[in-house]
């Protein structure tokens, strides 16, 4: 924390390019750590299907307010009072250090029959599936959103209403971790991913047709209720890959290296079939996949959400 606000407070006075730059990329070594953390926390409570749901409905409420309050933030202060803003609110979370627990849970492998023939680790394969399933979720997802703008003006939608469509569509982002959050994994955490593909291919399919304007704001809200949905039941089956937090981690690399990938592969698939159909289908074939291989790595986990006592207690969520 104390790195990131010092990072934040320079960055507000640097002038130049190059140490401006360095400064953001410790600062955001320092925010990915601080995250980590946060994620592997949550990742050794009791539900930690819910505690994930509720960080990225925290995210995504306080990048809204964001978005909303900047600009008149930065017309009234400039950069340097945005970074000052920024390293204040890191600063207010440091309050709730005290509830990080000083370390994480020790795991002993004795299991319960449920497991039997398992162990604490399943080896690196279903971890580096899970990680796949991730990278390739958010490929997709990727692929859509960074085009959905070009999909709305190829239909003749009007620019004002692209762009409040987007932005309301925050709202439904927000909703599909809330509900996630909510139901946590009373119904499993097979069930949420299947309907997660359900509820995705008919947005593509909304998306991929003759654009009317109700056809993109449904698709698009429905896009962005499956973006966040369904991301706290692929983290907790990635936990669950090894439970010594490990892979939680890397799940934050995973998401990035697909949002990174997404619109390079997309701008090659729109050359090659001159329009956004290939991105479509490439989209819904990588979705399905990554529930797939989600679904099957639930059903080989070890369902594991809490430690007392050195004895790995059993919370059956693989239904």
């Amino acid at each position: 924390c104390s790195l990131l606000i010092i990072c934040h407070i320079l960055s507000g006075f640097v002038q130049a390019f190059v140490p401006l730059f360095l400064v953001r990329v410790l600062a955001g070594f320092a925010g990915g750590s601080l995250m980590s953390i946060a994620l592997t926390s949550l990742g050794d409570t009791r539900q930690p299907d819910r505690f994930f749901a509720l960080f990225i409905a925290g995210q995504l409420t306080l990048g809204g307010l964001g978005l909303w309050f900047f600009p008149g933030f930065l017309a009234q202060f400039g950069l340097s009072g945005v970074f000052v803003a920024l390293a204040l609110v890191v600063l207010g979370s440091t309050a709730f250090i005290p509830f990080i627990p000083r370390q994480g849970r020790e795991i002993e492998a004795r299991l319960t029959s449920l497991s039997k023939g398992l162990t604490v680790s399943h080896g690196i394969l279903p971890g580096l599936l899970a990680l796949f399933a991730c990278f390739i979720f958010n490929l997709g997802i990727m692929a859509v959103w960074a085009y959905l703008e070009r999909m709305g003006n190829g239909a003749g939608l009007e620019a004002s209403f692209i762009g409040n469509t987007l932005a309301v569509s925050l709202a439904g982002a927000l909703f599909g971790a809330v509900v996630a959050a909510i139901i946590a994994d009373r119904f499993g955490r097979v069930k949420p991913l299947i309907i997660t593909i359900v509820i995705q291919l008919i947005a593509l399919l909304l998306l991929g047709g003759e654009l009317s304007g109700t056809a993109f704001f449904i698709g698009v809200m429905l896009f962005a209720f499956a973006w966040n949905f369904p991301v706290p039941y692929q983290l907790a089956i990635t936990v669950s890959m090894d439970v010594s937090g490990r892979l939680v981690v890397l799940f934050l690399s995973a998401v990035k290296l697909g949002y990174a990938a997404a619109p390079v592969i997309a701008a090659q698939l729109i050359l090659m079939g001159q329009g956004y159909t290939l991105v479509i289908i490439l989209a819904a074939a990588f979705f399905v996949m990554s529930a797939l291989i989600f679904i099957a790595l639930n059903k080989l986990k070890i369902p594991v959400n809490k430690i007392t006592d050195g004895r790995v207690q059993i919370h059956d969520t693989s239904s």
